[in-house]
């Protein structure tokens, strides 16, 4: 069984082909999500180790859930960011 980090890389390579169009029909479509509320949003960059301002409202895929100790997601936004943020802040937008 591979490790988080292998089904991670899997997943966005998936919403990667997703996002330019290239689908393939026997894998299921990622939803997408967006971050609830208006202005900024203070984030945890996992590959960095600081905190990344993302505006709220943007588009985004869940990469992986409970991705740390605090429950927090890692998701993928259409800004090109990879953040970790409370599941309680996103709301499902479907499979547009």
């Amino acid at each position: 069984m591979g490790s988080k980090y292998d089904k991670a890389k899997d997943r966005l390579k998936q919403v990667m082909n997703q996002i330019a169009g290239e689908v393939d029909p026997e894998i299921p479509l990622i939803p997408e999500y967006c971050i609830s509320g208006k202005g900024d949003i203070f984030c945890y960059d996992p590959s960095q180790r600081t905190f990344v301002k993302v505006a709220r409202g943007i588009s985004a895929f869940i990469i992986y859930r409970n991705y740390d100790t605090q429950g927090r997601s890692l998701i993928y936004t259409i800004a090109g960011d990879m953040v970790c943020i409370d599941p309680d802040e996103l709301f499902l937008l479907g499979l547009d």
